[in-house]
């Protein structure tokens, strides 16, 4: 019976001494732009344990990933649950913020629970609808991760080397021109910029560039085909196109 009782305590002692499992996260990406998917993954937690997964920077939690709604939320919500062995995982996109570089949270929603972070940048992009065009044709610019509240420049480089500028309303020379100024989430405007393809473009692979007062920049290409509309007096002759011969 004395050696039983000596088998426990020593069994005991080796229990106690194992350490606990520390916790970590791991993200399948540290950089991306509004709207990249992003897995991450956490282990280490008490098992079957709701969690919170929060997007935050300096002490502000911009966003909380909501379950029920698969989308972020601005109030307090549940992220999803640990499995028996206390690991999560869950993909969430890069929500509509400054560019910078964030934390990514994940804290059991039980005051005083486990958490873990990891650090993630956001990188600005822009997109155009549609991505190609004949001169004169309306072209949507939008764009996200910039700079929050800050002037901004737009370019347009066609395929033979030459660039315009635009000022807010049409394309000028003047590279100093500014487009306009992004609001609060870094985003080029609540609604998206209307150009128009330069009338003077050569055809082929233009770009589209766009760069805030911090030097944050992205770009993106536009496809030229052929001459477009032709204008004589103000009216419209015809909707010409160049042949691919």
């Amino acid at each position: 019976r004395v050696g039983l009782i000596g088998v426990v305590m020593a069994l005991l002692l080796v229990i106690s001494a194992t350490p606990a499992m520390a916790q970590t996260i791991e993200l399948n990406k540290t950089s991306g732009s509004y709207r990249d998917w992003v897995n991450v993954s956490v282990s280490g937690f008490s098992e079957n344990k709701n969690v919170k997964l929060m997007w935050e920077k300096d002490g502000q939690i911009y966003y909380y990933w909501n379950e029920d709604e698969n989308d972020w939320d601005d109030a307090d919500a549940v992220a999803g649950t640990t499995d028996n062995n206390g690991n999560f995982s869950i993909n969430v996109y890069v929500p509509i913020v400054p560019a910078g570089t964030y934390n990514i949270i994940i804290a059991e929603a039980e005051e005083g629970g486990k958490s873990v972070s990891k650090s993630f940048t956001v990188v600005p992009k822009i997109t155009l609808n549609p991505t190609e065009g004949m001169i004169r044709e309306k072209v949507s610019v939008e764009g996200y991760g910039f700079a929050a509240n800050e002037e901004f420049k737009l370019k347009f480089t066609d395929s033979a080397g030459k660039t315009w500028y635009w000022d807010g309303a049409q394309w000028t020379a003047d590279s100093d021109a500014v487009a306009g100024t992004t609001n609060s989430e870094g985003s080029l405007g609540d609604l998206p910029i209307e150009v128009e393809v330069p009338k003077d473009a050569a055809p082929g692979t233009a770009t589209v560039y766009v760069e805030d007062d911090d030097k944050n920049n992205a770009t993106s290409l536009l496809e030229v085909n052929g001459k477009g509309p032709v204008y004589y007096g103000g009216n419209l002759l015809v909707w010409a196109k160049l042949s691919d011969d």
